[in-house]
């Protein structure tokens, strides 16, 4: 689902884009099929097949990387935790 929703704010953002460079160049007709384009992603949230460069693939990457942060961010407060409360027993 957050696949989807990266997507379709992508090709939202083309859109604009493409819209601001060509401004005033491009006919009326060819700027509604532009934004057709993202109805119909809106409104289909399906995946035409993948690619090795995709946005799925970044985002599951960037998951992934949080992922193991926050893992290796909680060991590691745990360890000094445990270490903390030895330090306090010998006392």
């Amino acid at each position: 689902m957050i696949n989807w929703i990266i997507s379709s704010s992508i090709l939202i953002l083309i859109i604009i884009g493409l819209r601001y460079f060509f401004r005033g160049k491009i006919s009326l007709c060819l700027q509604y099929a532009l934004w057709l384009l993202v109805a119909v992603r809106l409104l289909i949230p399906v995946s035409f097949g993948s690619s090795t460069i995709s946005i799925e693939n970044v985002t599951n990457q960037i998951i992934l990387q949080t992922q193991i942060e926050n893992e290796t961010i909680q060991e590691y407060s745990a360890e000094n935790i445990t270490d903390f409360n030895n330090y306090d027993n010998y006392k």
